[in-house]
């Protein structure tokens, strides 16, 4: 599970995977896809201004998927607005799972 730091919960938009290796029968998670983030509660001086979206930074000398980094529990993230105003690192709850590559 991905959450930012204010408890909204990061879910994959547009998941951008490969059907070559999967996790629990789950197309792995690339740095391809898009994230966005519901349920914020941040606010700034007392108004709402909740994370909106979540950009990650995958290594390309990392673990790869048709050549496109795969997201870790390690890879660096940032949580975004909708201004596109830096809103903090997302928290990533990691889970241990069987991989099968096909």
């Amino acid at each position: 599970m991905i959450s930012c730091p204010h408890g909204g919960r990061a879910v994959a938009a547009f998941a951008a995977a490969s059907d070559a290796v999967r996790i629990d029968g789950v197309p792995v998670a690339t740095a391809a896809g898009a994230w966005t983030v519901i349920g914020c509660t941040r606010t700034v001086d007392g108004a709402p201004a909740p994370c909106t979206s979540v950009r990650w930074d995958a290594e390309r000398d990392g673990v790869v998927v048709d050549g496109v980094p795969v997201l870790l529990d390690v890879t660096h993230a940032q949580c975004f607005t909708a201004h596109l105003v830096p809103a903090g690192r997302p928290v990533v709850a990691p889970a241990h799972r069987e991989v099968a590559a096909g």
